[in-house]
């Protein structure tokens, strides 16, 4: 194997890990792009890395969003339907109702740049309502969350929440068990839910040793909303 060759076979390792980051393994080129350069030792610009997904469509596929998916991984995960449920870690899935799910958003501050460089990311705040046939179900779930630390100006600005507004609430290790509560078993949505809310929910999760049920699934409206809607809407 010559020295191109090599190259070519760390780069895919690189590529495949970096999908392997994100659920579903599929992402945006944007999104994939540090990890891409950092597990492979040098900085990608987005149309090497693009050029290098489409020389494999056997491999990786792009959707109608711009989001690419590792397809192989995908294929892997399908070969499990096969099993018995116990075996795959996927019986609640059994419990997936149409028009049962529950909405949710949260409000955050710190630095988050991808599910592997977290960075100081904290939640403000959880809003979720459940529906049953696709209708508003019981009260819905609003909680703020008490930061670790003051929230910056720019926050306050884009979200609309004062430090008056959390000097009161409960911590985080109260609120995210209280949420994962009531969402119960019902699939959660989130606008930009793959990339973002689904990934910070896990990892404060696993920062504050809270265990989400293991048939916790997170479904995402963005990629609807950008087939759906003409750009600038």
């Amino acid at each position: 194997m010559n020295q191109s060759d090599q190259s070519q076979v760390r780069l895919m390792k690189a590529v495949d890990e970096a999908f392997e980051q994100f659920p579903a393994t599929t992402a945006t080129i944007e999104a994939l792009l540090p990890l891409v350069s950092k597990k492979f030792g040098r900085s990608m610009v987005a149309s090497q890395l693009r050029s290098f997904l489409h020389k494999y469509p056997a491999r990786y596929r792009q959707d109608d969003a711009a989001r690419w998916t590792f397809i192989q991984a995908v294929q892997a995960a399908d070969d499990a339907d096969d099993m018995p449920l116990e075996q795959t870690g996927w019986q609640g899935r059994t419990n997936l109702r149409p028009g049962a799910y529950v909405v949710f958003d949260l409000e955050t501050m710190g630095e988050w740049k991808s599910p592997t460089q977290p960075g100081d990311i904290e939640i403000l705040q959880i809003a979720a309502q459940r529906y049953e046939h696709f209708t508003p179900v019981g009260e819905p779930f609003v909680r703020f969350v008490r930061p670790t630390g003051p929230i910056p100006a720019r926050i306050t600005h884009l979200t609309r929440i004062s430090q008056d507004d959390v000097a009161e609430a409960q911590s985080i290790q109260v609120v995210l068990p209280d949420f994962l509560a009531y969402a119960a078993d019902y699939p959660l949505i989130a606008h930009n839910g793959v990339l973002f809310d689904g990934p910070v929910l896990h990892h404060i999760c696993t920062r504050i040793g809270c265990h989400p049920p293991h048939s916790l699934l997170v479904l995402d409206t963005l990629p609807l909303a950008r087939a759906l809607l003409a750009p600038g809407h």
